[in-house]
C-alpha cells in the first residue's frame, strides 16, 4: 500500500506540465515520510526532494524548502548531512528571495531533526548568511527564527558570539521601542 501511494506521489512530482502537482507532491513526500520508513525515504523520498530543489518554478522550490524536516527525522543524520543538507543549502542561496525566506523559516525544524552535536557545523553558516541576506523579507524571517535557532544549539559553547550579540541587540531594541516589535 505504501509503495502504491509513494509511486503516485512520485509521479505527481515528475509532472512537468503541472507546477501545482509538483508543489503538492513535495508536501506529500514530507508528510508521508514517517509512514514510509527510513528505507523508502532514502531510496525515493530524499532523492525526490533533492531533485525538486532544482525545479524551474520558484513556487515548487519554495514548497521544497519547507518540506525537509519530517524526511530528515526519518532518514537519520548521516543521510541528511550527505544528501539533504547540500540541497537545502542550495535553497538557502536560491536566486529567488521567496525560496530563501522559506529556507529561513524551515531551518530550525531541519536542525532539530539532527543530533544536537551536528547542528552547529551544519547550520550556523547558513543562518549567518540568511541574517545578512540582501532581501529584507529573508532577513526578517531569519531574525524571527534566531532565538529558536540559538535554543536548538542547546549548549552555550555551540552558540557563536556574533549570533548571541545580534539576538541580544534585537531584545534590547524591542525593550527600547515596544511598538516596533
Amino acid at each position: 500500500r505504501g509503495d502504491q501511494v509513494l509511486m503516485t506521489v512520485i509521479s505527481m512530482s515528475h509532472n512537468n506540465d503541472d507546477e501545482d502537482a509538483r508543489g503538492t507532491a513535495v508536501q506529500l513526500l514530507n508528510s508521508l515520510a514517517e509512514a514510509l520508513g527510513a528505507e523508502l525515504c532514502q531510496q525515493f523520498v530524499g532523492v525526490g526532494l533533492v531533485a525538486l530543489c532544482e525545479d524551474p518554478a520558484f513556487r515548487v522550490r519554495k514548497a521544497t524548502a519547507s518540506s525537509f524536516a519530517e524526511v530528515a527525522r526519518v532518514v537519520g543524520d548521516e543521510y541528511v548531512l550527505r544528501r539533504l543538507l547540500p540541497a537545502f543549502g542550495g535553497l538557502a542561496r536560491d536566486a529567488h528571495w521567496g525560496v530563501r525566506k522559506a529556507a529561513a523559516e524551515s531551518l530550525v525544524g531541519l536542525a532539530m531533526a539532527l543530533k544536537e552535536e551536528s547542528r552547529k557545523e551544519a547550520f550556523v553558516g547558513m543562518m549567518t548568511d540568511l541574517l545578512g541576506d540582501s532581501s529584507r523579507w529573508v532577513r526578517m524571517s531569519a531574525l524571527q527564527q534566531l532565538g529558536y535557532f540559538i535554543a536548538a544549539l542547546e549548549k552555550a559553547e555551540r552558540v557563536p558570539e556574533a549570533l548571541l550579540t545580534q539576538y541580544v541587540e534585537i531584545i534590547e531594541q524591542s525593550k527600547a521601542n515596544p511598538d516596533a516589535a
